[in-house]
């Protein structure tokens, strides 16, 4: 794991260390001036902000690193790519009250109207998350309760395939078959418990859904 320093003349960034990108969101690296060659790629932020950094888990690599969060940027989200539950969830945060009605084309017309960029959307979307999986949900007694160890992995895991695209889950399917399961296991927590068989049916899940995003 190693850290990169960046541009001390770039622009401020609102994503600031007191306002870090939410854990488990894609991200771009941009304006490095140690580590250039970094510049551009994509990843993933695994960890909140530690010493002024967040570490980011780089898809293509496999390398960790860590950045400050003004040397970020959501990668962006087209609004062809979103399923109807993210086009909904959009148009919530939006304060767009009235959806029931519309169909997919008409809800992507109205985040289109609503929204200033790609980037946006990929931002409401990861904090939204974020906000979902830090309400405390209620525990079940009996036999649910029981199960809700391996259900909360699930539903995790869920919550982030919601919200990425069709090719990020293409993406992510191909490095989960040709990674060593150990090193998936290490790099998601919420893989952590997973055989290797259930790693397997994790990928086979996500390219069922990027070639059926209605699915999603």
């Amino acid at each position: 794991m190693s850290s990169v320093d960046s541009n001390p003349n770039s622009n401020p960034n609102p994503n600031s260390n007191s306002n870090a990108f939410p854990v488990g969101s894609r991200v771009i690296l941009k304006d490095l001036t140690k580590g250039t060659e970094f510049n551009g790629k994509v990843g993933v932020v695994k960890s909140k902000v530690q010493d002024s950094r967040q570490q980011v888990l780089l898809i293509q690599s496999g390398k960790t690193l860590g950045i400050k969060p003004l040397n970020l940027k959501f990668e962006p989200r087209s609004v062809n790519s979103l399923s109807i539950s993210e086009l909904k969830t959009i148009l919530t945060l939006k304060e767009v009250t009235t959806l029931s009605g519309y169909d997919k084309s008409q809800l992507r017309e109205m985040v289109h109207i609503k929204t200033d960029s790609e980037e946006e959307i990929a931002e409401l979307l990861y904090v939204h998350q974020e906000k979902e999986n830090n309400t405390p949900k209620p525990s079940h007694g009996g036999h649910g309760g029981a199960q809700s160890g391996g259900n909360g992995n699930g539903n995790d895991s869920a919550s982030m395939l919601a919200n990425m695209s069709p090719e990020q889950l293409h993406q992510q399917a191909r490095m989960m078959r040709t990674m060593p399961p150990s090193q998936i296991r290490r790099m998601n927590p919420q893989m952590a418990g997973f055989t290797d068989a259930q790693i397997q049916m994790a990928a086979n899940q996500m390219e069922m859904m990027a070639n059926n995003p209605d699915m999603m």
